[in-house]
């Protein structure tokens, strides 16, 4: 892990950590404030072990003229012998600052997912876990948490097609209220989610983003959804610049100061030879000449 220092013109590295394990990746970061002393922690997520026992990691940083670890944590579902962490998110719910991941695991012929909700004060403590399955494989990769609910994003397949899935899980025991499975033309997988009001109208859209197979290549895609008793499809965009283009992660912010949030993908395109940020616009109430998700500038 490295932190940096932007100062408007550069990047400097700060401090650099790194640590051990014949097979270890840390694969997603957040930041926040999660004992409540007015200092934000880091919590890094990934997998540590052989390939054969892998273990999914949690671990939670501090910042003091340099990256201090405060504590780490390793699980694995029983019967299973390996374990991956993909994501973590950090949200207020309920007044308290959680934290949330998704990864899955191998037990039997299969792969399960799972969400896992964290509280941490002086030390990390599990306060809800829910695992799933499906037919076939069942890959949890994204989870964003906003508003006392819990969006996670990844694949599962049906024993014909890998569907994309986007589910809504409510703070507390972590009860679903919302699921959603997609593919287009083939295998379809959504990999990050975002939630932001992104066409004015003062409510949020549920942003996800992955890609979806056409016969041919991997187009990357994104998808803008409403929710409120339900998850609404309100527009999906797919594109691909000369090969297998796919799409990794998406936000939302102003970037171009307007008053007006625009949304941000990134990827890879041309068959993982080239790097793709994308800046797109959508709809606002007080803009109606925008129609639909309209790509502003890709590079």
């Amino acid at each position: 892990m490295r932190a940096y220092h932007w100062n408007g013109t550069a990047l400097t590295v700060l401090d650099t950590k790194t640590w051990a394990g014949s097979q270890a990746t840390s694969f997603n970061v957040d930041v926040g404030d999660l004992d409540g002393d007015g200092t934000e922690e880091i919590v890094t997520v990934g997998w540590t072990g052989e390939w054969e026992t892998m273990n999914s990691q949690i671990r939670v940083w501090s910042w003091n003229d340099g990256l201090h670890l405060k504590e780490s944590k390793k699980w694995i579902q029983e019967g299973s012998t390996w374990s991956k962490c993909y994501d973590v998110s950090l949200g207020r719910l309920n007044g308290r600052t959680m934290i949330a991941t998704v990864g899955y695991f191998g037990l039997g012929d299969k792969t399960h997912a799972e969400v896992r909700l964290w509280g941490y004060e002086s030390d990390l403590s599990l306060a809800a876990a829910e695992k799933w399955e499906s037919e076939g494989d069942v890959l949890a990769l994204g989870v964003f948490m906003d508003e006392n609910r819990i969006y996670t994003v990844g694949m599962s397949k049906d024993g014909n097609y890998a569907n994309a899935q986007l589910r809504v899980w409510k703070y507390g025991s972590l009860t679903l209220e919302a699921s959603e499975e997609w593919h287009t033309v083939g295998n379809t997988l959504a990999c990050n989610v975002f939630a932001a009001d992104v066409d004015g109208d003062g409510a949020k859209e549920v942003l996800t983003v992955g890609w979806a197979n056409d016969g041919r290549r991997s187009r990357a895609q994104l998808r803008v959804w409403d929710y409120d008793s339900g998850l609404t499809l309100k527009d999906s965009e797919e594109w691909y610049k000369e090969e297998d283009t796919h799409s990794f992660s998406v936000f939302a912010a102003d970037v171009d100061g307007d008053g007006a949030n625009e949304i941000l993908t990134s990827g890879n395109a041309n068959d993982f030879k080239l790097c793709q940020i994308t800046v797109w616009s959508y709809p606002d109430v007080e803009n109606p000449m925008i129609s639909g998700l309209t790509p502003g500038r890709r590079g």
